[in-house]
């Protein structure tokens, strides 16, 4: 009985399986004759071969060695042009051929069944797009098929009237662009040749010397050469490059010490193009005037930036060539430096202060960063010298007002209404004594003994922005790395300005009574002079 039982389930499980075997064949058959408008078992380049109406491309497939490839029993997809479709395409030019072969050829089996909207990936790289049509068509890259779903041995063949042009990325339009010779030289003096140590070495063994080509603007501002990383690059014209150029230059004046006239000119030019390239494809009008590069540096005036007229559509982006730098230079190369006073990275340095961090959180006061330092005075003596010297990277060869931000002792207690009394010096450092200097600020201009010099008094009970200097001028840039050439800039390995803050506050009973010989300090902030 148990028997019986077992083989009515058995019989009745194996009938289960084979309706949903011929069920699923017969959902297959019907999937796979509805798709396939012709089945062949020739190769795709046998069956490219065999209609005469396709000999221009087979003759391309053939000049480029894509005859051998695609007899393989490898699966591709191939969009096949007519030969009316490439009457224009000179099969003398190598180059272009093999782009245009290029641009139709994909790994892999890619019927219409699967497609409502598709990115395929190219054998040139170049990413196109697959898309269904209304009316039941199909098109790549906006060229519509007549004949798709050739299903054959190695894969699928769809048929085209049209054929996609080879379409450049932002890195190959610089390199052909008319009118940009000047910003090309430049680019392509960026490029190098660099080991590849990986590659080069297998267990700690030299293998072969293998060198990778690798370019700044490449590795520092935007992939410009990568497919699918969208931008849009606004390129300078030759003469707006050669105009801007002599306004940027006197501004990066270099020490001979730190890269004399080379690094003047690698620092420029530099600064020219680093702003250049934003994400995303971007045509007027804009959304908004506020716009962002590569870099992070901030615009606002994104209406002037991105030329009005039509850009020069990429296949990653979009660019555009203007003929005048819309860059204001007090967003771009000739910004403001903020030297935060709770930060000691560059070497702050102190005579008779002990330096804590304070938070502003819960008191009320508007402080950068949310932080300050309190300076608490060490020594009790009229004759102590208290400072702190605050040295300033990068600082270009112009003119900056020069100011330093004090916050109130009240901040702490609001019955402290000491202020402060400072006086300041500005030193520079050239490892030359004949290009080196220290002044003091004083009433009518820079002093050298600082009995001169002029005594500030801040507010007691409100952030007080003093003006130290007025039209201040440093004539040498300084910008600051670990030294030598560090990407495309030249940089040197010393911060060479400097501000001092000195009490001036003296000990007498009414001084006391007035003055703090503690000071608070928020930042330090050179801005150019327009």
């Amino acid at each position: 009985m148990k028997t019986t039982i077992a083989l009515k389930q058995f019989l009745l499980v194996v009938a289960s399986v084979l309706v949903m075997v011929s069920c699923e064949n017969e959902a297959w058959n019907e999937h796979y004759t509805t798709e396939v408008t012709e089945k062949s078992e020739l190769s795709i380049y046998d069956y490219i071969k065999s209609k005469p109406e396709l000999s221009k491309f087979a003759q391309a497939l053939e000049l480029t060695g894509f005859d051998k490839i695609l007899s393989e029993d490898i699966t591709y997809t191939v969009w096949v042009p007519d030969n009316e479709a490439l009457a224009g395409l000179d099969l003398t030019d190598q180059a272009q051929v093999s782009k245009v072969v290029r641009n139709h050829i994909t790994r892999f089996t890619h019927p219409t069944s699967r497609v409502d909207e598709m990115s395929m990936l190219m054998l040139n790289g170049k990413i196109l797009d697959f898309k269904r049509l209304p009316g039941n068509k199909y098109a790549l890259h906006g060229k519509e098929l007549k004949q798709p779903n050739i299903a054959v041995r190695n894969g699928m063949i769809h048929l085209m009237s049209g054929y996609v042009p080879y379409i450049l990325n932002h890195w190959e339009y610089i390199a052909v662009a008319e009118g940009i010779d000047s910003l090309r030289n430049y680019i392509t003096s960026l490029t190098r040749e660099v080991f590849d140590y990986d590659a080069s070495y297998l267990d700690g063994v030299l293998i072969d010397s293998v060198f990778t080509t690798t370019n700044s603007v490449l590795t520092a501002l935007a992939d410009l050469n990568v497919e699918d990383s969208i931008y849009t690059a606004i390129l300078p014209g030759n003469a707006a490059w050669n105009e801007r150029l002599a306004k940027v230059f006197p501004y990066y004046k270099t020490l001979e010490v730190d890269g004399g006239v080379q690094a003047q000119g690698t620092n420029a030019r530099w600064m020219m193009v680093r702003d250049l390239f934003f994400r995303g494809s971007l045509k007027q009008p804009l959304a908004s005037d506020s716009l962002q590069s590569t870099v992070g540096t901030q615009f606002t005036n994104a209406s002037q930036l991105i030329p009005s007229s039509a850009p020069v559509e990429l296949s990653n982006g979009n660019s555009y060539i203007f003929s005048s730098y819309q860059h204001k230079p007090e967003e771009s190369f000739l910004q403001p430096i903020r030297i935060e006073a709770e930060n000691a990275s560059y070497g702050r340095s102190v005579k008779d202060y002990e330096i804590s961090l304070f938070s502003s959180l819960g008191t009320g006061y508007d402080i950068s960063n949310g932080f300050y330092i309190n300076a608490r005075a060490l020594s009790t003596l009229s004759t102590a010298r208290m400072s702190i010297n605050f040295p300033i990277p990068n600082t270009l060869a112009t003119k900056y007002n020069i100011y330093c931000v004090f916050v109130p002792m009240s901040i702490a207690d609001s019955t402290n209404a000491r202020k402060y009394r400072v006086r300041f010096s500005i030193n520079y450092n050239y490892d030359d004594a004949a290009k080196s200097d220290s002044v003091w600020i004083g009433n009518n201009g820079y002093v050298k003994p600082h009995t001169q010099a002029k005594i500030f008094e801040t507010d007691s009970k409100k952030v007080t922005k003093l003006l130290v200097a007025e039209n201040y001028e440093f004539p040498w840039a300084n910008l600051v790395g670990t030294g030598g050439r560090m990407g495309t800039l030249m940089l040197s390995d010393k911060i060479r300005v400097g501000l001092r803050v000195e009490n001036a506050a003296g000990t007498s009973v009414l001084d006391r009574l007035n003055y703090s010989r503690d000071l608070r300090i928020d930042y330090i902030l050179l801005e150019p002079v327009k």
